[in-house]
């Protein structure tokens, strides 16, 4: 190491030690300012104590201690801030000034005119304006003015002890101090407005960069808040910097990253990224897109990608700012919406097929009814007739899966613990399944009751367990257990189609074979199987899944190839009240009447068969196509009338509507409702504004003949 760099090393040294402690972290100039007072103070100490010697002799020799004396008060006094450091800037920089000052006073007094006490006053009022700035300097300025001006007096007074020249001393002083005033005072004052000038062009910088630093602690602040990924990338594609939710999502660190292209980005992704990548800086806007991105441990997410440019301020191209919103459970979401929309257009469809179909078995049943009626059994006829009969109640069986799909049957709801509809479908699989494979139950103890179908909820999973045994024909376990569970504001996200609330949880799971994903997607969609042609019919699931849906609940299926199925049923716990339907026994002997009875439905065919058939048995029968045409006879004729046969779903003016308006024209009119969707929310609502009862399509001729005499007898009280 050099001399210089070792007198460097030991400046700073100094520095480090002597100066303020405040001065590290203050402004500029206030550093310098402290800089320049501490250098004065050590030159002070060191060329004053080299100077006290010299001095100390002379006074000795001479017998003048006045310079030595005021050598020592100097280094006292710059001894005394040295130690006091801690005092403001101005009060050391006037002790300097009083320092200066009393070098340049006491050389003129006691060495006169050819001293050099004139360049002391000079020095400490340039010191004194470029430290404290333009008005101290005026008022050093000030001071030493009067000392001149006193010099001049004491030059009048006692010219000898002034100058050589006596005789031209005032002369010579006066020059002086001409000269030296106007040099003194143009010299302070300029360096005093330069300093001033410096002192506010640095106030204003620093204000400029205290808001450039208080905006970049903002940005900060809102980068670091932000709850989507984000990452600042250089115009090379380096990361310069990563928020908290980068980390959180991705799993890297900056220092993992640092210097380094983050490795997140899928083969597939890679090309059209780095085509959105060039759209960007080609067309200075911005980008968004959805797309995929690898996590640290190897996981693939969806994310929405928005990128922006950044730009320096000459506007060229800096880097890119990225924003990575995680997308990954919206894109879930998003998926289970369009599935859940889609078994519901599937099932409004297949409501309506099974509406037209169950009046096209009407008339099927009603016909075969009236006609086997006059056959003799042992004939060939009979048989026939009796096949086709067969055939139909199967299927309206089919149908009735259908309606069950679609969530368009009634249901026979009561209260109930499903552990005890477990047990009984386990009984009967256990009777009937091979014997390779083991049934297991896990039910709680303390299980919630529901309000339900029991012969319903006992299909659901009577489907679920036999799909499963299906699933494994080479022997494997068969597992249902119960649980309760509550769907709270922190787990509704996982589902699509059920309500915050108190659920009981049936999980029906198997070790067979499992599913691909690309069947799951469509297991719940009517008339799709995987068995083999004519061993099913596709629709047990479509109806598990309208079951479920029909009382409130949600089904899910979760499969893996070669690891089994596991089915989760939620049926919510609750107290709505549900309207029962009353079985009838088609065994009994057929009645008649003699009643009126009058028939609207828009199917001429339906009409016709319940005509005929209550006609055979003794009714006086009007039929009407349509509720306007019903309204003008039942207007006329009500005091004749004993019974409405009314298909709430007809066209026109509709068959609720017909139904209104006929209790307006006789509140006590028996209606009996009738409909090819089974037991819908019109029904429901016909029922509770007095409709007398109900039967769903198709109807069979001993159900018809039954329930009208049933309704025509109940309420025969209200007849007028």
């Amino acid at each position: 190491m050099g001399l210089n760099s070792k007198i460097k090393e030991m400046w700073k040294s100094l520095e480090t030690t002597g100066l303020p402690s405040y001065v590290w972290t203050s402004d500029k100039l206030s550093f310098w300012r402290e800089r320049i007072v501490f250098f004065i103070i050590i030159t002070i100490l060191v060329f004053g104590f080299i100077a006290l010697i010299p001095l100390v002799i002379i006074g000795y020799s001479g017998g003048s201690w006045s310079i030595a004396g005021l050598d020592l008060l100097a280094w006292l006094c710059a001894l005394f801030v040295l130690a006091n450091r801690g005092l403001p800037l101005s009060s050391r920089t006037w002790i300097i000034y009083f320092i200066l000052f009393l070098f340049g006073t006491g050389f003129l007094y006691f060495l006169g005119l050819n001293s050099a006490g004139y360049i002391w006053l000079f020095g400490a009022s340039i010191i004194v304006g470029i430290i404290l700035g333009i008005k101290p300097a005026l008022t050093a300025l000030f001071f030493n003015l009067i000392v001149f001006l006193f010099v001049v007096v004491m030059i009048i007074v006692n010219p000898s002890a002034w100058a050589i020249q006596t005789d031209n001393a005032l002369k010579l002083w006066l020059i002086i101090m001409l000269s030296f005033m106007l040099t003194n005072a143009l010299i302070t004052v300029v360096m005093a407005l330069l300093l001033d000038g410096v002192d506010k062009i640095l106030f204003n910088e620093q204000e400029i960069v205290n808001i450039l630093r208080e905006r970049e602690e903002k940005l900060k602040g809102t980068f670091e808040a932000s709850p989507d990924p984000m990452v600042v990338y250089n115009v090379d594609g380096y990361p310069q910097y990563i928020n908290s939710a980068f980390v959180e999502v991705f799993g890297w660190t900056m220092e993992e990253l640092a210097g380094k292209r983050i490795p997140f980005v899928p083969k597939d992704q890679q090309k059209i990224c780095k085509q959105h990548i060039e759209k960007l800086f080609a067309t200075d806007s911005p980008v968004e897109l959805e797309t995929k991105r690898s996590t640290k441990d190897g996981k693939i997410i969806n994310v929405l990608l928005k990128a922006a440019v950044i730009k320096d301020s000459e506007g060229k191209p800096m880097g890119t700012i990225v924003n990575l919103a995680d997308i990954t459970g919206s894109k879930k979401l998003e998926k289970q919406l369009r599935q859940a929309r889609k078994m519901e257009a599937i099932g409004t469809l297949a409501g309506g097929i099974a509406h037209d179909f169950n009046n096209i078995l009407q008339i099927i049943n009603g016909y075969a009814d009236i006609t086997i009626m006059d056959k003799d059994k042992n004939g060939s006829d009979y048989s026939n007739l009796q096949i086709i009969l067969d055939a139909s109640d199967r299927a309206a069986q089919l149908i009735r899966q259908l309606l069950l799909f679609s969530r368009k049957v009634e249901t026979e709801t009561k209260i109930l613990n499903p552990n005890h509809e477990i047990k009984q479908v386990a009984n009967i699989l256990s009777r009937t399944i091979p014997k390779m494979i083991i049934i297991r139950t896990h039910l709680s103890d303390h299980l919630w009751n529901v309000k339900a179908d029991p012969v319903q909820i006992e299909q659901v999973i009577l489907n679920l367990g036999s799909n499963a045994v299906a699933a494994m024909p080479s022997g494997g376990k068969l597992i249902i257990k119960t649980a309760n569970v509550r769907v709270t504001k922190q787990t509704i996200h996982d589902f699509v189609g059920i309500n915050l609330g108190d659920y009981v949880l049936i999980t029906i799971s198997d070790t067979g074979h499992g599913m691909e994903k690309g069947i799951i997607e469509h297991i719940f969609e009517p008339f799709f199987t995987t068995k083999d042609v004519g061993a099913g019919t596709g629709l047990g699931l479509s109806s598990a899944y309208g079951i479920v849906k029909k009382h409130n609940g949600h089904i899910t299926c979760k499969s893996k190839v070669g690891k089994g199925t596991v089915f989760k049923i939620y049926l919510p716990v609750h107290r709505d009240r549900q309207w029962a339907v009353e079985e009838m026994d088609d065994t009994t002997t057929l009645i008649g009447g003699t009643e009126t009875v009058l028939i609207i439905d828009d199917e001429a065919t339906i009409r016709g068969f319940s005509s005929k058939a209550l006609s055979h048995f003794g009714y006086t029968v009007i039929d009407c196509s349509s509720g306007e045409d019903a309204l003008d006879v039942y207007s006329k004729q009500n005091n004749d009338i004993d019974l409405i046969l009314l298909d709430i779903g007809m066209p026109g003016m509709g068959g609720y509507k017909c139904f209104e308006e006929m209790l307006k024209i006789n509140p006590n009119a028996i209606i009996m409702i009738t409909t090819g969707y089974s037991k819908d929310e019109k029904v429901q609502k016909a029922l509770e504004a007095g409709a007398a009862s109900y039967l769903g399509k198709p109807y069979k001729l001993s159900f018809l003949l039954k329930s009208v005499r049933k309704t025509l007898d109940d309420n025969v009280q209200f007849k007028n």
